[in-house]
C-alpha cells in the first residue's frame, strides 16, 4: 500500500498542483501586502472621539435628544428608584435602608456616568455637568477608607449582598476621567479597578 504523493499522474496529482498554484499565489499576494505601510492600505489616521462632531440630519437630532432627553431621564429612574440614596446612605448623608431589588444597581449610576460624559465631549452643558459633578461627589464620598466602593455591602444589605459591579465602575470613571470631568479625581484609586481592596472585601 502506498500514499499518493504530489508527483503521483492522474486525477490526483492535478489537483494538488492547483492547490500548490493557489497557495503560491495567495503568498505572492500576502507578501505585497505586508511589504505596503499601514497608511497606504487605509490612508486615514484614528483621531480621539472627542475630535469627531456629527452635524447631519439624521444622527445628529437623536444625539441631541440622548443629551437633553435621555439622560436627564436615566438620572431620574436613579433617583427615583433610590440607587443615588445608596450613595447617600453609605456615604452616611442619610439613614434609612437600602433600597432596590437588585445587588447591582450601583451599575445603572455609573452607566449613566460615563453616557453622560460622552454627551458633554460631544457638546458642552454647563446643567448636565453640574450634575454629573453633584453625582460623582456623592459617589466619592461612599467610598469607604481603603477605597472600596459598593453600597450593598457598605450598607450592611444582608439580603442582596455578593460581589458584583466592578466593571461599570471602573469604565464609568475611565471614561469620565479622560472624557471632560476631572472631579472624579476626587475617587480613590482602589474603586477603579478590581484591585485586592475591592476584590477581597467582596
Amino acid at each position: 500500500m502506498r500514499f499518493l504523493s504530489v508527483v503521483d499522474e492522474g486525477i490526483g496529482s492535478q489537483s494538488d498542483r492547483s492547490m500548490r498554484h493557489t497557495l503560491a499565489v495567495s503568498l505572492v499576494i500576502v507578501t505585497l501586502f505586508s511589504c505596503q505601510k499601514p497608511e497606504a492600505l487605509w490612508p486615514a489616521a484614528p483621531v480621539p472621539f472627542t475630535a469627531v462632531h456629527i452635524n447631519d440630519d439624521f444622527w445628529a437630532p437623536k444625539i441631541e435628544v440622548n443629551r437633553t432627553v435621555s439622560i436627564p431621564s436615566a438620572f431620574k429612574q436613579c433617583e427615583i428608584n433610590g440607587r443615588l440614596d445608596n450613595f447617600a446612605l453609605a456615604a452616611g448623608k442619610t439613614t434609612g435602608e437600602h433600597k432596590g431589588d437588585y445587588p447591582f444597581d450601583d451599575t445603572d449610576v455609573h452607566q449613566v456616568i460615563e453616557g453622560a460624559s460622552y454627551a458633554l465631549a460631544v457638546r458642552y452643558d454647563r446643567q448636565l455637568d453640574a450634575y454629573l459633578d453633584s453625582v460623582i461627589t456623592l459617589i466619592a464620598a461612599a467610598q469607604e477608607s481603603d477605597g472600596y466602593l459598593y453600597t450593598c455591602l457598605s450598607n450592611k444589605c444582608k439580603r442582596l449582598e455578593r460581589w458584583y459591579g466592578r466593571g461599570p465602575t471602573a469604565t464609568s470613571s475611565a471614561r469620565t476621567v479622560r472624557i471632560t470631568n476631572p472631579s472624579l479625581r476626587r475617587m480613590r484609586p482602589s474603586a477603579m479597578p478590581c484591585d485586592s481592596a475591592t476584590c477581597i472585601r467582596a
